[in-house]
């Protein structure tokens, strides 16, 4: 599942509730791919981004981080 998957699936939602248009679209971390993903992908649906504390890629060290903290919260 990536970034672009869960953006499209929130853009099905976001038709389904009759939302054409965020006002702003924030996001830390993983969310703030996610928010880069929809300035990119549907900029036309964004008014604002604000992207805190992420990065344009993920790092294998982000990637074993978020494995071992998805380990714990299980």
């Amino acid at each position: 599942l990536t970034v672009r998957d869960q953006v499209a699936a929130e853009q099905l939602l976001a038709d389904r509730l009759g939302i054409e248009r965020w006002a702003l679209v924030i996001g830390a971390s993983m969310g703030g791919h996610r928010v880069l993903e929809w300035a990119v992908g549907a900029p036309d649906r964004v008014g604002a981004v604000a992207v805190v504390a992420s990065t344009a890629r993920t790092t294998a060290e982000q990637a074993a981080w978020a494995h071992a903290q998805s380990l714990a919260i299980r």
